[in-house]
């Protein structure tokens, strides 16, 4: 269970996002949804790499670097379509430079493949909490008569807030317990940890296909 947990759930959660994202596609092909797709699969693809190279034990920390530049530029994007005003886009917009300028250093300048990225990934999320609660101000700000329920980005909104909210704590404390690791070579830790963050990003992966479903297709 602990090995599903921590080396399979991670690739299952982002299939199950591109899944949902490819139903809705069916029935609603905005940019902002293929947007998404895109990044989700990509995503996919990279974990499921990623996880390909656990048992063989290849390092697979370049997977891990495409994932996070992958997912600082794809969620950038969205908020940047989502967004109203000149200013919240182009706070949207720093997620995406900063991704590609992170990447384009750490991976191709400095070529640093030896640790995970946690503290990039901890930043990472953050930001995107932080974009979350300003789409929330946006949209009390101009109420709509129908539901929240009703609203596509909600949902994904939402599901973003779970994984990145539980997820940037647990990334923070992966930079301090690595350099343990280090000296001890015991990596229990680490690895409850990293089945914790996984199981966050299927809950938010769930939370994406029940609003897929519940917003085009089971509501009356």
């Amino acid at each position: 269970m602990r090995s599903l947990l921590t080396n399979y759930l991670e690739p299952v959660s982002y299939i199950i996002g591109v899944l949902s994202l490819a139903i809705l596609l069916v029935k609603y092909r905005h940019p902002k949804v293929w947007v998404l797709f895109f990044t989700y699969l990509i995503c996919a693809c990279a974990m499921l790499v990623a996880s390909s190279k656990v048992l063989p034990q290849i390092p697979n920390i370049v997977d891990y670097d495409i994932l996070l530049a992958t997912t600082a530029v794809g969620v950038g994007l969205y908020f940047v379509m989502i967004f109203q005003t000149r200013l919240l886009k182009i706070i949207a917009a720093m997620l995406c430079f900063g991704g590609i300028i992170h990447f384009l250093f750490r991976d191709v300048i400095l070529k640093s493949y030896s640790s995970f990225d946690s503290m990039g990934f901890y930043l990472v999320s953050i930001y995107i909490v932080i974009l979350v609660f300003i789409w929330f101000r946006q949209y009390l700000q101009n109420i709509a008569t129908r539901s929240i329920l009703l609203n596509f980005d909600f949902w994904v909104v939402i599901s973003l807030f779970i994984y990145h909210l539980g997820a940037f704590t647990i990334f923070l404390s992966l930079q301090a317990l690595s350099k343990l690791v280090s000296v001890r070579q015991d990596n229990i830790n680490i690895g409850n940890l990293w089945a914790a963050q996984n199981i966050f990003l299927f809950l938010s992966s769930l939370t994406l296909i029940a609003g897929v479903l519940w917003t085009h297709f089971l509501r009356k």
